[in-house]
């Protein structure tokens, strides 16, 4: 599926200029004036989970001007001109052999602290709790891949005295999808699905795409108490459709979905760190069994998502769909992968993986 960034078009008054950064041309450093616009940013449209997603800028964001060490030589807050074609012109002119980082979808409250950002590191290091990330529509963003881009780059087109540059920014988390839960096990007749729960995960992610290790890790271990599921994170769960999601009979499966309408392709949801791997817990409920066959299941059982195939850790600003999308997708699960409680010790399940790029990747997926 095709990529979607925000495009950030530099329109600057400029003669190229030197670099001392081996992987950067080297140009004459002469003083230019700069203007930045953020191309594309006026489209708000959001796409549901399940389709594929455009990153959102919610307006607040900073550009940093950067020299070749990595210290900050000027940095100002967006304004309503960086979503205008003529752009957010700087206040002073700047070396072409500086370079440009952008963050955008500042969480609320950090407009202060990114303000007195000094170097490279210390933007790549700024962090917030992955709770700031409850709206999937505008994840926070950053520079691609975390690199500046060179003002006085020759690539760019010139036209008169303007240049004009695009910097690409994206996502700096993750995101997790789920389409479906089903089984072909015919010892199964039907179940619902009462909770999806995110498990292991980091609590704080940086503008460099990856996790604070200082912040600490949550774990819910085999406790089946999911009252203050992943404090400071809140209960996450299945919540799309009331009552849970009740398995109805599709192509000779039994399936658990969050479709409202069935001909809608809706999937749960959740932003998650990137640059590690998170579990997650499945809670499934009402569990009907064909009593010729085996004993009956009586109470809540769980489902543990523990690794994915292929993967080594998620990847900043993609999405991960586990199992693929549809009805067809999603995990499947058979008797005895529902334990009494999760994360057993004695079992792993595995699972695929679908990616989108927002990017979106179909997720092979492990089970406890």
């Amino acid at each position: 599926m095709k990529s979607k960034f925000f495009m950030v078009a530099i329109a600057a008054t400029m003669i190229f200029a030197s670099c001392s950064n081996e992987d950067k041309p080297v140009v004459e450093s002469q003083e230019t004036a700069v203007a930045i616009s953020l191309l594309g940013a006026k489209n708000r449209a959001v796409q549901t989970p399940g389709t594929e997603a455009v990153a959102q800028l919610d307006g607040s964001g900073h550009i940093y001007v950067l020299n070749h060490l990595g210290d900050v030589e000027y940095e100002e807050a967006f304004t309503a001109a960086i979503l205008t074609s003529a752009g957010q012109q700087l206040n002073p002119k700047v070396l072409n052999s500086n370079s440009i980082y952008i963050i955008a979808n500042i969480p609320t409250g950090l407009a202060g602290a990114a303000a007195n950002l000094s170097t490279l590191d210390e933007i790549k290091a700024f962090n917030a709790l992955i709770t700031t990330q409850l709206d999937y529509k505008e994840a926070a963003l950053a520079n691609v891949d975390a690199k500046p881009v060179l003002i006085g780059d020759p690539s760019h087109t010139k036209t008169g005295d303007v240049v004009r540059m695009l910097v690409q920014i994206n996502p700096v988390i993750s995101r997790m999808e789920l389409a479906a839960v089903g089984t072909s096990d015919d010892r199964i007749e039907s179940f619902t699905v009462t909770g999806v729960y995110v498990d292991s995960y980091y609590r704080q992610f940086n503008f460099g795409g990856s996790f604070d290790v200082a912040a600490g890790k949550y774990e819910q271990y085999s406790s089946k108490d999911f009252s203050a599921y992943g404090t400071p994170m809140g209960q996450w769960h299945a919540n799309t459709r009331v009552g849970g999601w009740i398995s109805e009979e599709i192509s000779g499966r039994q399936v658990a979905h969050p479709r409202a309408d069935i001909a809608v392709a809706q999937h749960w949801a959740h932003n998650v760190v990137a640059g590690y791997l998170p579990r997650f817990i499945i809670e499934v409920d009402n569990v009907k069994v064909d009593e010729t066959k085996v004993e009956p299941v009586v109470g809540k059982r769980y489902i543990t998502i523990s690794g994915y195939k292929g993967l080594s850790a998620f990847q900043r600003g993609r999405i991960y769909v586990v199992g693929g999308s549809g009805l067809n997708g999603g995990i499947d699960f058979e008797l005895e992968d529902l334990k009494e409680i999760p994360n057993p010790e004695e079992v792993t399940v595995i699972v695929d993986v679908e990616v989108i790029k927002w990017e979106v990747e179909d997720l092979p997926y492990e089970l406890f």
